[in-house]
C-alpha cells in the first residue's frame, strides 16, 4: 500500500512511504512529512499471483496554515532602567492556498527575552491577541536584551509563526 501526496490533487502524485499491509487489517502513519497543503491518497498495485486489482482511494486535503507576528515591537528604544518596555504586535494567519493575511484573535503568544551575551531564551510572558490579533505587554526594563513575540502552541491546522526579534538598550 503506497500513501501518495500531490500538490494539486490532480497531478504529480509520489509515494512518501509504502506500507505492508493484509486484507482487514487497520494501520495507522504518524510519521509523515508536514507539507503545508496538499492532497493524500492511498494506492493499491494489486497483486497478479493472487488476481486481486488495483486501486486507488479518493484524495484528501491537509492543509495547516501559516502564522505571523506582524509589527512586532520592543520600545522604546533605548530605554533607562526601571522604566516601562512595551512589547506588541498582531498576530496573523494565512489561509492555506492564498497569500492573504488576517488577524487571528483569542490566541496565546509567548513574550521571550535573551539577555546580552547569552543564547537561552526566557519566557517572559503569555498573553492572549484580541480579535483584532493584537496585543500588547510591558515588563520593566532590568538589562540590555533581545524581545520576541512567537506564537509556539499551535493547533493542527496552524504552524508556529513569531515575530521579528528586537534588540533594545537599557541605560
Amino acid at each position: 500500500m503506497d500513501i501518495q501526496y500531490s500538490a494539486d490533487g490532480r497531478t504529480g502524485w509520489t509515494t512518501k512511504k509504502t506500507l505492508k499491509t493484509q486484507l482487514d487489517h487497520q494501520f495507522i502513519v504518524e510519521d509523515l512529512p508536514g507539507y503545508t497543503d496538499g492532497y493524500w491518497r492511498l494506492r493499491y498495485a494489486g497483486s497478479a499471483a493472487k488476481d486481486i486489482k488495483g486501486t486507488v482511494s479518493d484524495s484528501l486535503r491537509r492543509n495547516r496554515a501559516l502564522t505571523r507576528v506582524k509589527d512586532a515591537n520592543a520600545s522604546p528604544e533605548p530605554v533607562y532602567k526601571g522604566r516601562t518596555i512595551t512589547v506588541k504586535g498582531v498576530l496573523q494567519e494565512r489561509k492555506p492556498g492564498t497569500s492573504t493575511w488576517k488577524a487571528y484573535g483569542d490566541r496565546k503568544v509567548q513574550i521571550l527575552f535573551r539577555p546580552k551575551g547569552k543564547s537561552t531564551w526566557y519566557l517572559m510572558a503569555t498573553v492572549t491577541t484580541k480579535t483584532s490579533g493584537s496585543f500588547s505587554k510591558g515588563f520593566k526594563a532590568q538589562q540590555d536584551g533581545t524581545w520576541v513575540p512567537v506564537f509556539l502552541y499551535p493547533d493542527s491546522k496552524h504552524f508556529v509563526g513569531s515575530g521579528t526579534e528586537d534588540y533594545v538598550d537599557v541605560r
